[in-house]
């Protein structure tokens, strides 16, 4: 029982960590768009164009959608009697959340160069 209860710890800590760096992600990107400065993610710049929409809310949507794909992956998680699978949804959120992170990091030390 200790150790499903520690999995579902990890399970917690490992998606935060995932939504924690999606908000770096989305206020990184808001901010480098508001001082004027231009998105570089190509296949975004391609879906807001086909859409016709809006860059930012194209962004917000996909983010949304992506928040709710961890939700699921997270219930999978939870539901799981397998330690192997929440083992693998721990470490999909922690490299994933490692991956936006180092992204948001570049957003931001983009930005600082901009001022």
């Amino acid at each position: 029982m200790e150790s499903q209860t520690r999995g579902q710890v990890w399970l917690l800590l490992a998606f935060s960590s995932f939504i924690l760096a999606n908000m770096f992600d989305l206020s990184s990107t808001l901010v480098a768009l508001k001082l004027g400065l231009a998105e570089t993610n190509e296949a975004l710049i391609i879906l807001s164009s086909r859409l016709g929409e809006n860059l930012v809310d194209v962004f917000v949507w996909l983010k949304v959608i992506l928040f709710l794909g961890a939700g699921i992956l997270t219930m999978v998680g939870v539901s799981t009697k397998s330690s192997l699978t929440k083992k693998l949804v721990v470490i999909s959120f922690a490299l994933f959340a490692g991956l936006i992170f180092l992204i948001s990091l570049n957003n931001f030390l983009f930005i600082y160069s901009a001022l």
